[in-house]
């Protein structure tokens, strides 16, 4: 078991047009303050370990993430995130080799495939760019020797069947790549 921990809310760089969390958004529930210690104390209470989630949790400033996942790896020997991999940085994953930071990352398929994981900003420009940047990381994550867990959401965009025989495609390459974990939703 794991204890899910959203410092962040519901705060996402992203908008999904399907995200359950929606809602929560445009209630204004995006938490803006956050304590480091009383998400620990509250770990504690739980029984530990956790997973970083939001919203997006790595829109959090390093050393809060460092600060977490460093008491992590001490109290429980690992760490967990599930990101968008949007915003992923080089110190993003010095963090993650450091701590024994699992990687979940959310993506919905390569190119068109991904495209409900809407850009904030709406625009298909944006939007391919954000799909772009989730597709690197799942490369650059790899090539680190970090090998990420997918969500992998199914709609009308990347399960129809025209899109199916890109999508299988998509996770024969992902099998050849190392990645031994996705989940379908």
């Amino acid at each position: 078991m794991s204890v899910e921990l959203r410092p962040l809310g519901v705060l996402c760089n992203i908008a999904c047009t399907y995200c359950y969390q929606t809602p929560q958004r445009l209630a204004g529930n995006v938490e803006r303050r956050y304590s480091l210690d009383l998400m620990k104390a509250a770990v504690e209470a739980e029984g530990g370990p956790f997973t970083l989630f939001g919203g997006e949790p790595l829109l959090l400033p390093l050393e809060d993430l460092e600060s977490l996942w460093s008491w992590g790896f001490e109290r429980y020997g690992a760490n967990s995130v599930q990101t968008n991999g949007v915003p992923l940085r080089a110190e993003h994953i010095e963090l993650f080799k450091r701590y024994k930071v699992h990687v979940g990352l959310s993506i919905d398929g390569p190119g068109a495939l991904n495209s409900l994981r809407r850009a904030r900003s709406g625009s298909q420009l944006s939007t391919d760019k954000a799909t772009e940047r989730s597709e690197r990381a799942i490369e650059w994550l790899y090539a680190e020797g970090i090998r990420p867990g997918l969500i992998v959401t199914l709609h009308r965009q990347n399960a129809s069947r025209e899109a199916l025989p890109a999508l299988h495609s998509w996770f024969h390459k992902l099998d050849a790549m190392g990645i031994g974990s996705v989940v379908l939703h």
